[in-house]
C-alpha cells in the first residue's frame, strides 16, 4: 500500500479531513492553472492530489484534501485567485458551466461527516461573499431544497443575468460578468467517467445514448439508470466523441453497469466503444467492485492486482495511461 496515492499523506490519524474537488473554467492556459493550484499547494494542512485538465472542455478539475480547521482560509484563497485570473466573458468550451469557479464540491473523507462538509461550504461561501459580490448558489446537501446542480446550471453563463431575476442566488445580489456564479455544496463521492466511442459514432448517436441511460432521460421517457448524469459531446483535442457521465452514487449504479450498457447500446446502433477514462480520482471501492464483477473473484485483496485488472476491463488507458498509483483514492 505504500506506493499508492493516499499512503503517505502528511496528516495525523486523528485529523478531521475533507476532500475538495473544485472545477474551474480554464483548461487551456497552463500558466493560469498553475497559479491557481499554487495558491494552495504549499499551504500547511492541505495536500493537492490531482489536477486534470481538458482543453476542449476548457475546464480543470483539482482534487485536494485538507484538515477541517485549515480549509476555510485555503479554499477562500483558491477561489479568489481563480476569480481574479479567469474572465468568463471570454470563456468557451463544450462542458456546461456557470462561472469561473463553476462548482466547488466538498466531500467528507476521514474523521468527518457530511455535516462537516455542509458547515465548511457555508463558511467558505460567507468568506467569499465578504470580499466580492457575485451570485453564490448552494447545491445538494448544502441546499435546504437539495437543489440539483443541473437546475442551477441550466441556461449556463450566457443566460445567468436573466436567470437571476427569477432564480435568486443564496448569496450575492448582482450579475458579475467577469466571474459568473459560484456553486458550492456538500455531496457524496462522485465519479466523473467518460466512455470513448470509435470514429463510426456521430455526436447525435452519443447524445441519443446519453439520453437513454441518464436518470433524467429525454422528452419522451425517463432514463434507465438512477444516480447517473450523462451527455454526449465531441472533444476536438483528442478527436473523439464521448459519453460523459457523472455517477452520483457508484454503489447503486456501478462503473461496470454503465460501461456494459453503453457497449450494448453501441452495438445496436452500429457503432463501438473503445474504452473509457476517469476524470480526477476514483474511489478504490468502485474499481474493486468492477474487478469482482468481471473476474467473479471475491477473495483477492491485493490492491495492485485488483486495480490493474479493473482498469484493463474498462480499458481506462484507451486515450492516456491510467496510473493506478496516482488516480485511486483509498
Amino acid at each position: 500500500m505504500d506506493k499508492f496515492l493516499t499512503s503517505s499523506l502528511p496528516f495525523s490519524p486523528n485529523d478531521s479531513l475533507l476532500e475538495c474537488i473544485p472545477n474551474i473554467s480554464e483548461g487551456k492556459d497552463s500558466s493560469v492553472i498553475d497559479k491557481i493550484v499554487s495558491s494552495i499547494s504549499d499551504t500547511d494542512g492541505i495536500q493537492v492530489l490531482n489536477v486534470d485538465s481538458s482543453p476542449s472542455a476548457n475546464r480543470t478539475v483539482i482534487t485536494f484534501i485538507g484538515e477541517k480547521t485549515k480549509l476555510v482560509s485555503a479554499c477562500t484563497k483558491f477561489i479568489l485567485t481563480a476569480l481574479d485570473l479567469i474572465d468568463m466573458r471570454f470563456h468557451h468550451g463544450v462542458h456546461p458551466r456557470l462561472g469561473a469557479v463553476d462548482v466547488f464540491p466538498i466531500v467528507s473523507y476521514k474523521n468527518s461527516s457530511i455535516y462537516d462538509a455542509i458547515e465548511l461550504s457555508k463558511k467558505i461561501a460567507q468568506s467569499i461573499y465578504q470580499q466580492i459580490d457575485l451570485p453564490i448558489f448552494f447545491y445538494e446537501y448544502s441546499s435546504y431544497k437539495r437543489t440539483p446542480l443541473q437546475d442551477i446550471r441550466r441556461g449556463e453563463y450566457e443566460s445567468l443575468d436573466k436567470k437571476l431575476k427569477f432564480f435568486p442566488p443564496d448569496l450575492g445580489s448582482r450579475f458579475n460578468p467577469k466571474t459568473g456564479a459560484l456553486t458550492i455544496g456538500a455531496r457524496l463521492p462522485l465519479i466523473a467517467y467518460n466512455i470513448n466511442m470509435d470514429s463510426t459514432c456521430s455526436i447525435q448517436t452519443a447524445k441519443h445514448i446519453a439520453s437513454l441511460i441518464r436518470e433524467s432521460g429525454n422528452k419522451i421517457q425517463t432514463g434507465w439508470l438512477k444516480n447517473l448524469k450523462a451527455i454526449g459531446w465531441y472533444l476536438d483535442d483528442i478527436d473523439r466523441v464521448q459519453i460523459s457521465c457523472n455517477l452520483t452514487d457508484y454503489k447503486q449504479t456501478p462503473l461496470f453497469v454503465v460501461y456494459e450498457l453503453v457497449r450494448s447500446l453501441s452495438k445496436l446502433l452500429d457503432t463501438r466503444v473503445t474504452g473509457s477514462e476517469i476524470v480526477g480520482l476514483v474511489p478504490y471501492q468502485a474499481l474493486t467492485d468492477t474487478y469482482r464483477y468481471y473476474t467473479k473473484d471475491h477473495t483477492t485483496t491485493d490492491p495492485t492486482t485488483i486495480l490493474e485488472r479493473a482498469s484493463f476491463y474498462l480499458n481506462l488507458s484507451d486515450i492516456s495511461p491510467f496510473n493506478i498509483y496516482t488516480k485511486v483514492l483509498f
